[in-house]
């Protein structure tokens, strides 16, 4: 569920699209894959939701990154193509989140995207390479920025945070030698408390 910056809220389903309430009538809008891609969904399974700076709702499905312009009820779909090296990493959209500068961390179960709006044209979004491939092939379970503007990515296999003036990565992982390494290394939540501990949530306890 995401609440967008009009207070509308967004709902994702498991087999039944997408839904958007308007908490003052008291509605539902209703959205579902079909055969016009302009104005459908690629797929009615979502794993995740968030809103832009332009205003336009990213939604990550088990078939492809879309994006939805509320005003107009059109569709963008974005999906991996192998013939393509800047395409989508994979198909199956698991986490999505918009940093303060605007650039978009699109996490697949097979690598991690950024997407960057380059003008008022929701065509415009394009995939950025990276410097490290130390993500490619993880699949990226959830993204999280601190208050520093560090990035943090879990995955199934480690946590990894990304210093975005230099693009280093540094990864995490359970060492059962040290009692002080993370107790898992598929990681399912992270978020940071108001002293700026770092907490990690994962298959076997937090962290």
């Amino acid at each position: 569920i995401y609440e967008d910056s009009d207070g509308f809220l967004w709902i994702g389903t498991q087999g039944g699209g997408l839904d958007c309430y308007d908490p003052e009538l008291d509605t539902f809008t209703h959205f579902k894959s079909g055969p016009d891609p302009t104005t459908s969904l690629s797929d009615d399974f979502l794993n995740a939701l968030c809103q832009c700076n332009h205003g336009k709702i990213w939604i990550g499905t088990n078939n492809g990154l879309n994006i939805l312009d509320p005003q107009s009820g059109r569709f963008i779909h974005f999906k991996n193509d192998p013939d393509i090296p800047g395409s989508l990493s994979d198909n199956q959209v698991s986490a999505l989140l918009i940093d303060r500068n605007g650039l978009m961390w699109v996490g697949t179960h097979n690598g991690l995207d950024r997407f960057e709006h380059r003008d008022d044209l929701i065509a415009q979004y394009q995939n950025i390479e990276f410097k490290s491939d130390i993500l490619r092939n993880k699949h990226v379970t959830t993204i999280f920025e601190d208050k520093k503007g560090t990035i943090w990515i879990g995955t199934e296999t480690g946590l990894y945070s990304n210093n975005k003036k230099t693009g280093e990565f540094i990864r995490y992982q359970t060492d059962p030698y040290d009692p002080s390494s993370l107790s898992s290394n598929h990681i399912y939540s992270i978020c940071e408390d108001r002293f700026s501990n770092i907490w990690v949530g994962t298959m076997n306890g937090l962290n």
